[in-house]
């Protein structure tokens, strides 16, 4: 009998902490609801031409010509490895001009999202 007790008592302290947190979290959805009419209700404020005043994004492209070459620069397995997967060196060299541009904005200063992409 005791032990049936101690398990309605568990169950309804679950059950408490379980709404608890149930109307916290309701409580943070009406809250978020509030933010985003607000912002939407903010962003049908601006003006039509508003995006025309941010500053344009821009990017840098770089295509390496002769990655073989350069390659072949650096270790002397490159021209072998290279006639075998080039898609590999190619791989391979685009990684350390990134590292290299990363590395180079860095020493000057620059803070840059450096990425690779690889096209299809």
């Amino acid at each position: 009998m005791l032990w049936l007790s101690l398990l309605i008592g568990l169950l309804l302290i679950a059950l408490c902490v379980t709404l608890w947190l149930f109307q916290r979290q309701r409580r943070r959805l009406d809250a978020l609801e509030r933010e985003q009419h607000a912002l939407q209700s903010a962003w049908q404020l601006l003006p039509a031409h508003a995006a025309r005043l941010l500053p344009p994004r821009t990017l840098i492209s770089i295509e390496i010509l002769n990655p073989l070459e350069l390659a072949q620069k650096q270790t002397i397995l490159a021209a072998p490895v290279g006639q075998i997967a080039p898609a590999l060196i190619h791989k391979i060299v685009y990684r350390r001009a990134l590292e290299m541009v990363h590395q180079q904005l860095a020493q000057h200063g620059a803070k840059a999202e450096v990425r690779l992409h690889e096209l299809d």
